[in-house]
Parts: structure tokens; sequence; C-alpha cells
């Protein structure tokens, strides 16, 4: 596994020192001895390393002088620690007393570290941007709250668990949260612009008027959660779980919705305008006055979901399952495309309601947004 530039280190002195760009660190052990020498290996493949052993230089020297530099080895980019390389907790000059009020711990390794463990449940004024929290243990942990913002942007959080903790009105701008475990975790008014949060697990958690803007959500699991109100604007949530979401007023405009599970989810009055929702799942869904204008919502399923108010303007519907759907003669379809495989209730009429036919000769399903624009302009 390639995880970037490996240097500042200094092997046991049967090693010899090599600066070849194609090395391959296999089952050893590294462990520093002294200062006397370095071995730098740009670009080297580690597989089964360990390095349980290592020890950082005295706690007296500033943190530019300690000979382990994590930021060479794993680069800006950290994606995940491989499985099979074991990383001490104590790494790049963090101690357990430099974990205080008001410090400053900015773009600091704290892989692995078990803050529930070492008695670090309060981290309220902390500095934590830029820092490496990938595999970190902080469940029920308090970082932010309305009093004490903490800045977590550009962290990178990556497989950490922070299950029940409390991150209300955090910045974790731009923050990764790949795989993240954020069960019942507390984020409400959090800054979460841009941040990478595919495939985290996000179950019951309190999202209430946060900052979702081009947030990544890809495969992330939202069941029960509360996003009331949240700003997610251009977001992508494809293939995203939010079954039994509190969606309430929330802004979804040009986000990707598509796959999504959205069952029994609350979206009243929600704001969906030029989203895409193909194969989207809206089984049971509350779409009361949610807009869909212009929204892509050709096959997805809106069986018994309520209707009242919603607005369909503009929107591609083909092949879509509105069967078994409530309320949907108070829904606004006028200029609407559906198909032959639009399916609605028995008793709707799409012509009455202002909805164009789209042959079969010029369906496109499966085809963009932007597609579905070039297409509009040929149906009469």
């Amino acid at each position: 596994m390639r995880v970037g530039t490996f240097t500042g280190y200094e092997y046991p002195a049967n090693k010899s020192n090599s600066n070849s760009s194609k090395n391959i660190l296999e089952n050893q052990n590294v462990q520093i001895v002294s200062s006397a020498t370095k071995l730098t290996m740009p670009n080297s493949t580690l597989m089964k390393v360990s390095f349980a052993g290592i020890t950082t230089a005295p706690d007296t020297l500033s943190p530019e002088k300690h000979l382990i530099r994590l930021e060479d080895m794993y680069g800006r980019d950290l994606k995940k620690c491989p499985n099979d390389t074991q990383i001490p907790e104590k790494w790049g000059g963090v101690t357990l007393r430099d974990i205080k009020q008001e410090a400053n711990l900015s773009g600091k390794n704290l892989i692995r570290f078990d803050f529930v463990k070492k008695g670090k449940t309060n981290l309220l004024g902390i500095n934590l941007s830029n820092s490496l929290l990938c595999y970190a243990i902080l469940d029920g942990v308090k970082i932010s709250d309305k009093d004490n913002k903490a800045d977590l942007s550009g962290a990178i959080l990556s497989n950490a668990k922070l299950n029940g903790a409390e991150l209300i009105k955090a910045n974790l701008c731009k923050a990764n949260l790949n795989d993240t475990e954020l069960i019942g975790a507390k984020l409400n008014g959090a800054n979460l612009n841009e941040a990478n949060i595919n495939w985290a697990d996000l179950t019951k958690a309190e999202l209430k008027d946060a900052n979702l803007i081009k947030a990544w959500l890809y495969g992330a699991k939202l069941n029960n959660a509360n996003l009331n109100e949240a700003k997610m604007n251009r977001a992508c949530l494809s293939e995203a779980k939010l079954n039994g979401a509190m969606l309430y007023k929330v802004k979804l405009n040009d986000a990707k919705l598509n796959r999504a599970e959205l069952r029994v989810a609350n979206l009243n009055r929600a704001k969906l305008i030029k989203t895409d929702l193909i194969e989207a799942e809206l089984i049971g869904a509350n779409l009361i006055g949610a807009e869909f204008k212009g929204a892509n919502l050709s096959k997805a399923k809106l069986i018994e979901a309520d209707l009242n108010g919603a607005n369909f303007e503009n929107a591609w519907l083909l092949g879509t399952n509105f069967t078994d759907s409530k309320n949907i003669n108070a829904a606004k379809f006028n200029g609407a495309y559906y198909n032959s495989k639009t399916k609605f209730p028995e008793e709707f009429n799409p012509k009455e309601y202002g909805m164009i036919f789209v042959p079969n000769d010029r369906e496109r399903e499966n085809e963009s947004y932007e597609q579905f624009e070039k297409l509009r302009k040929t149906v009469k």
C-alpha cells in the first residue's frame, strides 16, 4: 500500500542508508535509536511494518526537531492507515499533558488516540484544525458547544469514533470524516461546508441548521437523523440512507440524491429545486409543500407519499412511480415530463395538470439533468 513519502527515520545499525525511490518495507520493526543518521525513502511502500517501538525526541525539543514526521509519511491527503500497520498513540510530541483547555493542537498527530480511555472527555476550547485524528476514539467527548466553538477545519477524522460526541457549532469545514462513526452525535449548527463524509454513520445524529453545502455524503447513513433546516445545496448524497430522517425546510437545491433511500422521511416544505433524485426511494415520505421544480425524479418511487401542495413544475418524471400516493390532486405538475412508464393513481389524469408526454422514441431515463435540458427543447 503506497502511503506517500517516508522520511526522517533512522534504522538499527544493520540497516544501510539508501535514497532509493522504490523502497519496500515488509515485516520490519522500525525504531529510532539516535539522531546521528537519517534514512530518507521517498514514495516508499509499507507492508506489515510495526512502528510500536518508535520513540520520539524528548518533549523539551521543539516539534520541528522531532525525528518522526508523520505528515511526510502519509501526506496531506491522508485517507486510511493500513490495518496491518501499528501506530502508537503518542507520536509527534503530543502527550497527555498537552491536551488541556485552550491548547493548540493544530496539525498534530493523534492517530488512534483513545481520548475516552485516557480520561480526556472534555476538549472544549482546544484547537484541532488540520489535526490527524483518524481511528481516534472520541465517543461521548465534548468537543464544541455554543460558547466554545471548536475549530476542526481541515482535520482528518476518517474512521474515528465520535458516537454521541458533542460538536455543536463546530467548524468542520473541509474536514475528512470518511467512514467515521457519528451515531447520535450532536452537530447542530456545525459548519461542514465541503466536508468529506462519505460512508460515515450518522444514524440518529443531530444536524439541525447545519451547513452541509457542497459536502460529500456518498453512501452515508443518516437514518432517523435530524436535518431540519439544514443547508445542503449542491451536496452529494448519492446512495445515502435517510430513512425516517427529519428534513423539514432543508435546502437541497442542485444536490445529488440519486438512488438515495428516503423512506418515511419528513421533507415538509423542503427545497429540492433542480435536484437529481433518479431512482430515489421516497416511499411513504412526507412531501407536503416540498419544491421539486426542474428536479429529475425519473424512476423514483413515491409510493404512498403525501404530495399535498408539492411542486413538480418542469420536473422530469420518466418512469416515476406515484402508486397510492396521497393528495396528488393537490400537487402542481405544470410543465412536468412523463412517459408511458410513469405510474399514477387510477383517478389521476396528467394532461389535466399541464404535464407533457414524452414519446417512447424520446425517452432518456438514465441521462443527466443537463441532457434532459437539451431534450426539453425538442418536446412540444
